[in-house]
């Protein structure tokens, strides 16, 4: 969690009027909450806590409903957190329920609107309708704009992770030393409780949600942003991935084997945090040099 929320790019967006920050940090302590039960599956789940893990998931999509289909992990909760199959079944439907409210909340606006314009930042070729039209009429062709623009977008988004805006890169890669530590906490940053939250079934699950939300994500910019026809998809910044960071990283690290290279790390916590907590200051201290002086 650390790792993600430490991040240059994040607490950079936290220091700017934007509707970043809410996003980030509502979803990522939306699947803390969620990780946390599965993480005690013999420990019954109580009517406000389920509640509250379902509002925080509201919350943090008001701004870009867009994330919704994250909302749907929470069907990940095992049947031992309830006391009967009736409660079990009401918390299953509500895992459907609140997803799909979230998700009305921008279908109804695009359906209601009818407008031919789309953003105007995109360009005066924009236009949500015909777009949609243009990509019903050929999906396939549609289906390879998507996917080759997101494996593209996606193998240059770690270079993001130090990006200041209009204050560049800094001189030192810190984007590479924090995905490095990533990828590090994501395999070490373990312990028995993890194990009955880290199965294949919860990790092929996020994996699907994930990439169902990227194609969301980049779908709705290609409608909204891209003009009528174009081979790529304009608009789509790293800063969208953040949302989907956390869940992702969790559950594709294995905690038998993370739980085995910890014990052999001594203060693995302080180094972790003193590691994550010291690269936003290089590159804030680097971009102030090369912006300032």
């Amino acid at each position: 969690f650390a790792a993600i929320a430490l991040m240059p790019i994040g607490l950079f967006l936290a220091a700017n009027y934007s509707y970043d920050y809410w996003v980030n940090a509502f979803l990522l302590y939306a699947m803390a909450l969620l990780i946390r039960e599965l993480q005690t599956p013999d420990t019954p789940l109580t009517l406000k806590r389920a509640v509250y893990i379902f509002l925080i998931f509201i919350v943090g999509c008001g701004p870009k409903a867009i994330y919704f289909p994250l909302a749907f992990l929470c069907i990940l909760m095992p049947r031992t957190k309830f006391s009967n199959s009736f409660n079990s079944r009401i918390y299953r439907a509500f895992c459907f329920i609140v997803p799909m409210l979230i998700a009305s909340t921008f279908m109804l606006s695009f359906i209601t609107t009818g407008s031919e314009v789309g953003d105007s930042r995109g360009g005066s070729d924009v236009s949500s309708i015909g777009q949609v039209a243009h990509s019903l009429q050929d999906p396939i062709g549609f289906a390879q704009i998507l996917i080759t623009f997101l494996i593209n977008d996606l193998l240059r988004s770690p270079m993001s992770i130090d990006h200041f805006a209009y204050l560049q890169h800094p001189m030192t890669p810190v984007w590479l030393i924090s995905a490095l530590l990533l990828l590090f906490t994501t395999f070490t940053d373990k312990n028995g409780y993890d194990i009955p939250a880290t199965t294949w079934k919860s990790r092929t699950l996020t994996i699907i949600i994930t990439f169902v939300t990227l194609c969301l994500v980049c779908s709705a910019l290609y409608v909204s942003f891209t003009p009528v026809g174009l081979d790529t998809i304009n608009g789509v910044q790293h800063r969208y991935y953040i949302p989907l960071l956390f869940g992702f990283f969790y559950f594709l690290g294995s905690a038998r084997i993370g739980k085995k290279i910890r014990t052999h790390f001594k203060h693995y916590n302080f180094i972790a945090l003193l590691l994550l907590s010291i690269l936003p200051y290089i590159t804030i201290w680097e971009c102030y040099l090369i912006y300032v002086v």
